[in-house]
């Protein structure tokens, strides 16, 4: 009997350490950033925004790290919007992350049935405003970049709901903010991935297709 109650404590303590080794790998996040995940959720945008503004060098990192592997819990605009940060460190993946956001935002607002959502892709360039300089020295190795972020974005099935890009136009002031239909969404992916391909980085999309 004591033997098999000593056998029962063995295993017990055998479990729990085989579990804290296979949750060794697992990355702990702070609580601000999984706060700005929670938040992003609700499509409370300003407060993602402040908060992810209010971050020290070291929680951007960590807030990188987590949108690295949860893209699908942020808008792709953010990929845009730590560019720069990534840029004090390493300047081809600060592209690689603005080309990845980028395409990804282009499809999003070419989803949007409101057109003046569109306007906000002007601004994108700015937001990444280091990034997009050191772009302009870089024409050798874009084609590869874009290459990759395409590969990217094939490879990355989920996605934030794309309707956030659609709360920038004129229309979210008085309706709610929708999407054109499943089958143009796909051809927008497409065309978006097609213009990129020959590195169409600004707006030289045909849009009116879309309305």
């Amino acid at each position: 009997m004591k033997l098999k109650r000593l056998l029962q404590s063995c295993l017990l303590v055998l479990i729990i350490l085989l579990g804290s080794v296979c949750n060794s790998d697992t990355i702990k996040y702070s609580s601000k950033i999984t706060n700005m995940a929670e938040e992003m959720a609700k499509i409370n945008a300003d407060y993602v925004m402040d908060t992810y503004y209010s971050l020290s060098d070291s929680e951007k990192d960590e807030f990188v790290a987590y949108l690295e592997e949860y893209p699908e819990n942020f808008p792709p605009f953010f990929y845009i919007l730590t560019a720069d940060h990534i840029y004090k460190k390493d300047k081809d993946k600060a592209l690689l992350w603005y080309f990845i956001g980028t395409i990804r935002s282009y499809e999003d607002v070419c989803m949007c049935k409101d057109i003046t959502a569109r306007s906000q892709i002007q601004v994108y360039p700015m937001i990444a405003a280091k990034t997009t300089e050191y772009l302009q020295t870089q024409s050798e190795a874009i084609s590869d970049l874009v290459q990759t972020a395409l590969d990217w974005d094939k490879t990355h099935k989920d996605r934030f709901d794309p309707t956030w890009a659609c709360y920038h136009g004129m229309n979210a002031f008085y309706q709610k903010p929708e999407l054109v239909s499943k089958w143009k969404r796909q051809k927008i992916k497409y065309d978006v991935r097609k213009s990129f391909k020959k590195i169409y980085v600004k707006s030289n999309i045909d849009f009116s297709q879309y309305r």
